[in-house]
């Protein structure tokens, strides 16, 4: 009986430790190598204490490195990760001690023409191929891949609401009742629900140029739906507002006049960054060289004293 108790608490133990080596919130991927740690001794005891982890505690170097003096060690079958840890802490001879954590690919999306999308992941391939020439998106990827409470404006030629790698990331505007003839949010757009066509003053935001289709691909097509591309936020909301017409043309008073203008009472850090860009002579330098208007350097300047955010399109200020 003795024996079984003695046997049942091994299995445990070495149950444990591969349990441990999960973390909560990763599903089945382990967080790190089961029965392992990377120790690093001070000074000169290294030998010495290899040899006093190995006869005390079964703790066997699997290998050194020589650039760090740090040890990978194996735990006998029993110890669990945390029990190890707490030994080694102990130890006023290590300098610290870790499990030895898995490292993993980045965040690849499985997208079918995910490939050809350099900018955001740039591996030498065969369009505009010249390794790590991108934003680095997967390693943002890795941290996070946005979310539906972000809403990005598109102001452009509009956008093909219907496009399957875009129909269910689209903006809804839940103050307004669809097709009733009425402006519910009381906001001066009857039935904007999709955003507005300031171009045509209409509710229809559909793009019939495919400039604002792409942008908006570009910033927000939905990720990881094994179809298409691959937006840099996957799953942001698209709100469509429309300024040029299908010949992909438009004029400042369309854009700045017809209230593409959103108030960012709520956001102040949004007018502080804003106010520092305006009032920095290097940043007023190159927006004047952007090609930007009077007009439109007014209103940026409006966004400071009044509050509010401008949003711009992406490719439209080479229409200038």
């Amino acid at each position: 009986m003795k024996k079984l108790v003695i046997l049942i608490l091994l299995f445990i133990c070495f149950l444990s430790d591969h349990i441990l080596a999960f973390e909560p919130d990763s599903g089945e991927r382990p967080s790190y190598a089961p029965g392992e740690l990377l120790v690093k001794y001070k000074g000169s005891v290294h030998a010495a204490a290899t040899q006093y982890y190995r006869t005390q505690w079964d703790i066997n170097a699997l290998r050194t490195f020589r650039v760090t003096g740090v040890q990978n060690v194996k735990l006998p079958r029993w110890m669990t990760i945390q029990a190890a840890l707490e030994i080694y802490q102990d130890d006023p001879d290590v300098e610290y001690a870790e499990p030895n954590y898995y490292r993993y690919t980045c965040a690849i999306p499985d997208d079918t023409d995910f490939d050809l999308l350099w900018g955001l992941h740039n591996t030498g391939q065969y369009v505009n191929g010249i390794i790590d020439a991108d934003i680095d998106a997967p390693e943002a990827w890795d941290i996070t891949t946005g979310n539906s409470d972000i809403v990005i404006a598109i102001v452009d030629t509009g956008v093909d609401y219907s496009h399957p790698d875009l129909s269910d990331n689209m903006w809804s505007n839940t103050g307004e009742t669809p097709d009733n003839g009425i402006d519910d949010d009381g906001n001066g757009y009857v039935d904007d629900v999709r955003g507005w066509d300031f171009f045509g003053n209409d509710k229809d935001t559909m793009d019939l140029h495919g400039h604002g289709t792409h942008v908006t691909g570009i910033a927000a097509a939905e990720g990881d739906n094994a179809i298409g591309i691959t937006g840099v936020c996957w799953t942001a909301r698209i709100m469509p507002l429309r300024f040029l017409d299908a010949g992909g043309y438009g004029t400042v008073a369309d854009d700045e006049i017809n209230g593409l203008l959103v108030p960012v009472k709520d956001a102040p850090a949004l007018a502080q960054a804003m106010e520092r860009m305006i009032n920095d002579p290097k940043m007023r330098k190159r927006m004047g060289k952007a090609g930007r208007k009077k007009v439109e350097r007014e209103f940026d300047e409006k966004i400071v004293t009044q509050k509010i955010l401008k949003t711009y399109d992406a490719g439209a200020e080479c229409l200038h």
